[in-house]
This record gives structure tokens, C-alpha cells and sequence, in this order.
């Protein structure tokens, strides 16, 4: 005997295997879409991909010759940026200053193959993906690299340029009676920003100088020659930015973090 209440419940049992068979027609659709859109994406980063790896190689052929161009022992005077030029790269949307790529003059890849001692520290990543590029431009470089090198913040290039000596702090000493010393480091140099997308050419430069701190405060004192190096990078980005904050307010560097 079948009871009249489960008689009202046999339509509802016979529309589940509706529902599950309409539920995996949405499911199948949507993944179709899915795919779709996958496809699409992915033919339109392809298309993009050939025109930044363009991009990426012109920007790091002309960072191949900037050491032929420029001057070392130049640039003493400050030169304001163009801040029609920069603004109009920037867009008229942007708010913050553009953080642009840095890199030691003496890194620059003729010098290096001339045996120049560099600062490895004043190169931003992005300068050593340039170096890689302008090596062998026709290499199959990874995406990551292409795209970030053709990036609109990697037009613009500062150079730092030193006139003289330069050195970092050392000889350090312990001491007992007279206490801790050190040779402080020191640097005359210039910032010099340049156009990647212009041949390589100087928009604009001012100089600065840079030294140790006259104490440092070397915290516990297990680590205290990283800690006088880390006061003259300090200092050194320090008067780097200032430096060009006189020249234009759009555009910083983040040479050791300090920004």
C-alpha cells in the first residue's frame, strides 16, 4: 500500500535528475566560457609578448652604449628634468612618483669588460635584466623578463657617475682605550637620468656627495662593519634622492630600501 504522503513526494523525486542534468549543462557551459576566455587572454598576451619583447630590446641595446655616451667625469651642474615629457609618459592619472631603474656607471656592460670596480649595490634588478638582454638580444629570454623590461617605469634609467676616488668605510678597528674607528666612505657623484626610449639620451642630472655618518651606532656590536656600510649606503641614497628632488618631483629610486 502506498501512502498518499509519499505520492505528493514522487514529482519531487523525479525532478531531481532534472535539476543534476540541468546543473551540468551550466556547468558544462560555463567551463566552455571558461576556456574561451582562456584562449582568448592568453592569443592577446602572445600578440602583446611580440611587441614588448620589441620594446625590451631596444631599451637594452641602447643600455649597451651608455657607457660610450656618457660623461663620468661630467654633469656637475643641475639640469631640471623635462616634467612635460615625463608627465606625459606617466599619464595624467598618476599620483605617486615613478620609482625608476638605477645602476652603477661603472656597472655598465663596457666597464665591466673593462674591469671596472663597481658598486653592485646601486643596481636595481631590472639593470642586471638589461645587461642579460644587450648580451644576446636574440635569446629566448623568460616572459617575466621581456614584460617587465618593456614596463612604461623602465623608460627613464638613473646612471650614478663619480668624479675622483670614491670608497667604501674600512679598516675598521675595535680599539680599547680610544674606542671603536673606521675610514669613513665617500663619494662626489651625479645622478644622471636618461631616456632608454630616446637613444639613450641625458634629460636631466644633478650632483651630489655622500660619506659616513660621523658615529655610528652599531647596535650590539656582533655586526659592526655591516652596519657602518649600511650608514654610507644610507647616506649615500639619501643625498641621491634629495638630489633629484632638485631636478624633478616625479620620479624617486630605491637604491637600499630606505624609500
Amino acid at each position: 500500500m502506498i501512502h498518499a504522503r509519499s505520492l505528493r513526494s514522487i514529482p519531487a523525486l523525479l525532478a531531481v535528475p532534472l535539476v543534476l542534468q540541468l546543473t551540468a549543462c551550466c556547468c558544462q557551459e560555463a567551463w566552455e566560457e571558461a576556456q574561451i576566455e582562456a584562449e582568448r587572454a592568453e592569443a592577446e598576451r602572445q600578440a602583446n609578448m611580440v611587441q614588448w619583447k620589441e620594446i625590451a630590446v631596444a631599451r637594452a641595446g641602447v643600455y649597451g652604449t651608455l657607457h660610450a655616451k656618457l660623461d663620468p667625469a661630467g654633469y656637475t651642474e643641475a639640469k631640471a628634468c623635462p616634467e612635460d615629457v615625463i608627465s606625459a609618459h606617466r599619464g595624467p592619472d598618476a599620483i605617486l612618483r615613478t620609482s625608476i631603474t638605477s645602476v652603477d656607471y661603472a656597472s655598465l656592460p663596457d666597464a665591466r669588460a673593462q674591469g671596472a670596480a663597481d658598486w653592485t649595490w646601486l643596481n636595481s634588478t631590472y639593470a642586471a635584466d638589461l645587461a642579460t638582454v644587450a648580451a644576446d638580444p636574440t635569446a629566448d629570454h623568460y616572459d617575466w623578463t621581456i614584460e617587465n623590461l618593456a614596463h612604461a617605469d623602465r623608460r627613464f634609467l638613473a646612471v650614478f657617475t663619480h668624479r675622483g676616488e670614491r670608497a667604501m668605510p674600512s679598516n675598521y678597528k675595535k680599539g680599547f682605550l680610544s674606542g671603536p674607528s673606521f675610514d669613513g666612505g665617500y663619494a662626489t657623484a651625479s645622478i644622471v637620468i636618461v631616456d632608454l626610449d630616446g637613444d639613450g639620451a641625458v634629460l636631466c642630472h644633478a650632483p651630489f656627495s655622500a660619506e659616513n655618518s660621523e658615529s655610528v651606532d652599531v647596535g650590539d656590536g656582533k655586526d659592526e662593519e655591516r652596519m657602518i656600510a649600511r650608514d654610507f649606503k644610507d647616506n649615500y641614497e639619501w643625498a641621491a634622492q634629495n638630489a633629484l628632488d632638485s631636478i624633478t618631483e616625479l620620479l624617486s629610486i630605491n637604491v637600499v630600501g630606505i624609500f
